[in-house]
């Protein structure tokens, strides 16, 4: 829907400033600041990391550069689709405990894309969390690209299995499932 083609133009648009005096947009209003990414993290098998480890490494960095004072700049953090490579428990564990430190940072300002729609709901009232919409249209899913406030609670996953055609046995299967892990999943409070 978006999400990380949004991220990627913040970045853009950041360095864009700074190397060209220039952006992408009609305005740019941009304190001096370090630029902190994540985006598209791969594991290395002749280093024997996976995905998860090289993305730990990578935020482990960042937590140290932005947790250095000093320097007075302003540190922009852009994160998609944080800890993407674990179980959903611990995911949301650790990316929630991550990116509530970043937030609780002087001079840091951090914009993450999750999924993870607890993950989502346990800044609500705490953060700014905003969202891109979609909506089916027959067979095929429709975007609207465009950033708004709150946390939206839909799901497309199970609707792009069957525009795809998948057998019903799996999406009815997947749609009981769903179900179920909902009512479980919303009794969750960080």
């Amino acid at each position: 829907s978006g999400k990380s083609s949004f991220l990627k133009t913040i970045g853009l648009n950041v360095v864009a400033a700074y190397a060209m005096n220039t952006c992408f947009a009609g305005r740019l209003a941009l304190p001096p600041c370090e630029l902190h990414t994540v985006l598209s993290v791969k594991g290395d098998i002749g280093a024997a990391q996976s995905s998860y480890y090289s993305e730990a490494r990578r935020i482990k960095a960042i937590l140290d550069r932005c947790g250095k004072t000093g320097n007075g700049r302003m540190h922009l953090v852009l994160i998609d689709e944080i800890f993407r490579g674990t179980n959903t428990i611990e995911r949301i564990s650790v990316a929630h405990a991550v990116i509530e430190y970043l937030a609780g940072l002087d001079h840091t300002s951090v914009v993450v894309t999750t999924h993870d729609i607890e993950l989502a709901r346990s800044f609500e009232g705490l953060l700014g969390p905003c969202h891109f919409s979609e909506r089916m249209e027959g067979d095929n899913l429709r975007f609207n690209y465009k950033l708004e406030p709150g946390t939206e609670y839909t799901r497309n996953a199970i609707s792009i299995l069957k525009s795809c055609r998948y057998p019903e046995t799996i999406t009815v299967r997947a749609e009981l499932i769903a179900v179920k892990l909902s009512k479980s999943m919303d009794s969750i409070v960080l």
